[in-house]
């Protein structure tokens, strides 16, 4: 298929990748002049209805997607019965690459690798796209280190029963389990997956292997994969809980979104505790037992309704006998056990305390917990208190509200100082080209400057890679007006330099800086040498000198001499008479100058000898 072109733009130049449903060349767009990657998918699938149906619904809907971890889809078409996807084109290496050559890596490159998939596939999951085949070959490392995830898009199920056997050919050690039980698929199968590949780069190893892909994709239902820890050392106790939550069998007790898993990566590179994969193993919820009440049929023991009658009347005439005492010496006998007054309101804690304790209130931001209800309370419940004593309890202001820095045109560790000092998160970095920010800075930032937004929310940023870069214009040959007008319609400057050229017509381009082709950016300068024709010079001026000095004078400024006789008075006798061209006229270094040389009449005639 090389120099096959699709939809009349796409050029197919050499082939980089082969898989079981498609082939990726490398191409080249005519219309924007870029390299692209194209993906073709095998022939025989065209024949297949449902295939085709869904391959145009996710090509279209892939095409939509615009997120910095997810290589761009382009374009999608069909051309005599040959389906395609036109793709960003990227130079890396992917990461079952990088695992293969350094083996298990640092748990901080493994949360910060995972964060960006789980952005992506966030991203998608929005869009009600579903990758299915998440895996190190679909994971690529830009030159800037950034991570992109490709093959959204593809559709991985064929029509009929062709199918389970060769669909997890190559993908089976990353299949979630239904998957591999040929169950519905949603979002929680690429989180699955995400949870292999996390698992992966920690070990340097895939959960499951076996005799072939049926056998792998087997143990991913029935059996339960060694604890990462297990198999290497110094494993980060959450980010394993993180990977043993994604990694669930059930589809319902894994991460409920991409967005959850992000979440939970995203804390652990800021050495935070993770908010959803470890559950406390008391945390559970406990069956308290009933009191236990005596059996009224049990026979009494004997004299013990004597011993009862005693002692009542024994704490009525104490009662008597102390009804004068104090209302007060009372209260301060009596003790009251503190409620758990956690997620009440203040008004409902008072409601609940009473007249027996005084509550005094404080307050604190809790992002977790709904503004205006008791984060904590002092002392704690179960505590015994005296009437009259004091409960402190601190009421959550809610989410505290953050003012957002202004980035705009500061370098890249400039903003993420200025992120983290505001409490807020480094989201994505993403970089593009600016003609007026300089490299390396601050292009956008999302939420903008000056706004107010929850504590610990996540600031994207745009960074700069500086002027895009184009290819000189060729203008060589070109008139000058018709080359002036090329350059600055290109965005650049053009500069004229004028020199002499014996073979390129005056107003014409003789060369040109740089030259074309080579990269530029805008508001550049090219600078154009055009010819002034050749270069003129003042003819000598020989009359009246003999023929060997007139020679000599017009050769040595680089004339050619041509020699005529004429007939002349006797005082011209040897010597010239007359020139052509005439003495300072302007001419072309080599050209012709005829000289006449006076000589006696042969036959007194007087006439020319010529």
């Amino acid at each position: 298929m090389i120099d096959k072109t699709f939809d009349g733009r796409y050029r197919l130049e050499e082939k980089v990748g082969v898989g079981g449903m498609a082939e990726v060349y490398r191409a080249f767009d005519t219309t924007l002049d870029r390299t692209v990657a194209v993906k073709v998918l095998h022939p025989h699938y065209a024949a297949e209805e449902d295939f085709v149906a869904r391959f145009r619904r996710e090509a279209q809907a892939a095409a939509n997607l615009n997120q910095p971890n997810i290589v761009n889809v382009y374009d999608w078409g069909a051309e005599n019965g040959t389906y395609f996807i036109v793709m960003e084109y990227l130079v890396g290496l992917n990461l079952k690459e990088v695992i293969t050559a350094e083996g298990p890596l640092p748990p901080s490159r493994v949360v910060d690798i995972g964060r960006q998939v789980a952005a992506a596939l966030q991203a998608a999951h929005r869009h009600e796209i579903v990758h299915r085949d998440i895996k190190p070959q679909n994971i690529i490392f830009t030159d800037e280190g950034e991570v992109k995830v490709t093959d959204f898009g593809i559709a991985r199920s064929t029509a009929g029963n062709v199918t389970q056997t060769a669909s997890i050919i190559g993908t089976a050690h990353y299949l979630s389990p239904e998957q591999a039980k040929s169950d519905r698929v949603g979002p929680a199968s690429d989180i699955y997956s995400l949870g292999v590949v996390l698992y992966e780069m920690l070990t340097g190893k895939v959960p499951f292997e076996g005799d072939g892909p049926v056998a792998v994709a087997l143990k991913h239902i029935q059996e339960t994969p060694k604890a990462p820890s297990e198999l290497v050392d110094d494993v980060p106790e959450e980010l394993e809980a993180v990977i043993k939550k994604a990694m669930a069998k059930d589809p319902a007790q894994r991460y409920r979104s991409a967005a959850e898993i992000r979440d939970d990566l995203t804390r652990l590179a800021a050495g935070m505790p993770v908010r959803t994969a470890i559950v406390d193993e008391n945390d559970q919820t406990m069956v308290i037992p009933k009191p236990v009440v005596p059996d009224q049929d049990r026979e009494k023991p004997p004299g013990r309704g004597l011993k009862i009658a005693g002692l009542v009347f024994l704490l009525i005439a104490l009662f008597v006998g102390s009804a004068f005492a104090t209302n007060a010496a009372l209260t301060r006998i009596a003790t009251t056990e503190l409620p758990d007054l956690t997620g009440l309101t203040a008004k409902e804690a008072r409601g609940l305390l009473g007249d027996k304790l005084k509550l005094q209130t404080d307050e604190a931001f809790d992002p977790k917990i709904a503004k205006g209800l008791i984060i904590l309370q002092s002392p704690n419940a179960g505590t015994k208190l005296g009437q009259g004593r004091s409960v402190t309890v601190t009421l959550s202001k809610g989410k505290e509200r953050v003012a957002v820095p202004n980035l705009r045109n500061k370098i890249l560790n400039q903003a993420s100082i200025a992120i983290s000092k505001a409490g807020l998160e480094f989201g994505s970095l993403r970089r593009d080209f600016s003609e007026t920010i300089a490299e390396d800075y601050v292009i956008i930032q999302d939420p903008p400057a000056g706004g107010r937004v929850d504590k610990g929310t996540f600031v994207n940023i745009v960074v700069s890679k500086g002027r895009r870069p184009q290819k000189t214009p060729n203008v060589s040959g070109k008139n000058v007006e018709e080359a002036k007008i090329i350059i600055t319609n290109d965005g650049l400057t053009a500069v004229v330099q004028e020199s002499f050229d014996d073979d390129v017509p005056a107003g014409e381009v003789i060369t040109q800086s740089p030259a074309t082709g080579v990269p530029i950016n805008k508001g550049e300068s090219v600078t154009i040498s055009v010819s002034k024709g050749p270069e003129l010079f003042s003819i000598p001026n020989v009359k009246g000198d003999s023929e060997g000095d007139a020679n000599d004078k017009l050769v040595g400024d680089g004339f050619t001499v041509e020699v005529k006789t004429s007939v002349s008075e006797p005082e011209s006798y040897d010597l010239v008479v007359t020139q052509n061209p005439e003495a300072a006229s302007q001419a072309e270094k080599g050209a012709l100058v005829t000289i006449w040389i006076g000589m006696m009449p042969a036959d007194g005639s007087g006439m020319d000898s010529d």
